[in-house]
């Protein structure tokens, strides 16, 4: 599932009940409510960014398991299937909106993702280095100011944060607790990172970044 988050105009994207879901739920006005529906059902931590009117999404897997290049916009009211992804990723994240996204880290069944990718509304470009490999980070921002924080590398669950200038990654301050598979978002003076996984515990506890 993903989560694009504005106070008043949340919204949450496909996840897992069972199966797979395609359901979008939105948040405004203090109460979420059934939305719009996705063409093709996503979990595994796709990633999404924008509010309940204008957003994004892309990548994750299906309910075989298969990883999805996959990506949808919301535009008019109704997501649309747009430019896939050019390498299929799951457990990634991102955020930002239909025309200026940013996509970081990730796996792909073969390897954990360093690099982050860019969307500009029309097509996908490969942007610099991270810093480190891994997957379920969390990222706020867009793609020219954003910020990632977390995950899981190979070495196990990391506080690491950078920030994006639109043209490369900088290491920052990391995280007071190492968490994956949290919630966050943000941009590179102005973040919160949110619940997650600590191994064979979880948080409940959030971070602001200023």
């Amino acid at each position: 599932m993903t989560q694009d988050t504005s106070l008043n105009s949340s919204l949450a994207t496909g996840g897992h009940n069972g199966v797979v879901i395609n359901t979008t739920e939105t948040f405004s006005g203090g109460v979420w409510s059934a939305s719009h529906t996705l063409n093709e059902a996503q979990r595994g931590l796709h990633a999404g960014g924008g509010t309940s009117t204008s957003a994004m999404c892309a990548g994750g897997n299906n309910n075989a398991w298969a990883n999805l290049t996959s990506t949808e916009k919301l535009v008019s009211g109704s997501w649309a299937s747009d430019t896939s992804l050019p390498v299929a990723r799951y457990y990634t994240s991102g955020g930002g909106s239909p025309t200026n996204f940013l996509i970081s880290h990730g796996n792909n069944t073969t390897q954990e993702r360093e690099n982050s990718l860019e969307y500009n509304g029309t097509s996908w470009s490969n942007l610099s280095s991270i810093g480190w490999n891994c997957y379920a980070s969390a990222t706020g921002g867009n793609a020219t100011d954003g910020l990632t924080f977390g995950g899981y590398p190979s070495s196990g669950i990391t506080t690491n944060c950078a920030k994006y200038n639109g043209s490369s990654w900088t290491s920052t301050n990391a995280l007071t607790s190492a968490r994956y598979i949290h919630g966050g978002d943000g941009n590179s003076t102005d973040a919160v990172a949110y619940n997650g996984g600590q191994g064979s515990n979880t948080t409940r506890d959030n971070e602001k970044f200023n």
